[in-house]
């Protein structure tokens, strides 16, 4: 699995090359570590019921309480 995101500097500037990450901290509390769980649970299950169609996904387009950061999961055979 590889990371990839952008700075609230390259947001702010327009880039369109995500930077890719070494290392992402999790601020979160109990609740918001289970809601994110359970989010990606879900995709990984739309991803398998549907491989040749599953591109992304943004989290936070479905899920309120994850919507402080843009969360995005890309399919790798998608690439």
């Amino acid at each position: 699995m590889k990371v990839y995101g952008y700075t609230k500097e390259q947001v702010e500037v327009g880039s369109e090359t995500p930077s890719d990450l070494a290392e992402i901290t999790f601020v979160a509390n109990p609740d918001d570590l289970r809601e994110l769980a359970s989010a990606l649970n879900n995709i990984a299950q739309d991803m398998e019921n549907n491989p040749d169609s599953f591109e992304h996904e943004h989290i936070n387009d479905t899920n309120e309480a994850l919507s402080d950061t843009s969360i995005i999961v890309f399919n790798d055979k998608a690439l």
